[in-house]
């Protein structure tokens, strides 16, 4: 199994923005950090690994993929899990934005860019 931790540090502002009612963009991922490990053991970019895409979801309407390392939301590079939900948290639901993601096919990583409206949750 593995084990995922976050310092409340990173998650504040999303107990905050839960505990006084607001609404949390949605784009339909569960994922995780490529940790520094994984990137030199498999040489992946590092990233928001996606481990799994909801049905129905922006992510999946845009065509992301599990196993895809998404590496920017916009202008803003994603370098970990933290990054990402970050970035998504600061987007309204709504709005279109280009998704960067490193897929593997054939042996190395490619960049794909993916647009995808998000919605609210």
């Amino acid at each position: 199994g593995m084990i995922t931790t976050y310092s409340i540090s990173d998650i504040k502002e999303t107990i905050e923005n839960l505990a006084n009612g607001k609404e949390r963009t949605y784009m339909g991922i569960v994922g995780t950090s490529v940790t520094q490990e994984a990137a030199d053991t498999h040489n992946m970019p590092m990233g928001a690994y996606v481990i799994n895409v909801d049905p129905d979801s922006p992510a999946m309407s845009a065509g992301i993929q599990s196993g895809d390392v998404i590496t920017r939301i916009g202008t803003q590079t994603i370098v970990d899990y933290s990054d990402y939900s970050k970035a998504i948290a600061e987007l309204s639901a709504g709005v279109e934005t280009v998704i960067t993601v490193q897929r593997f096919s054939r042996g190395d990583y490619t960049e794909l860019t993916f647009e995808a409206e998000l919605s609210k949750k």
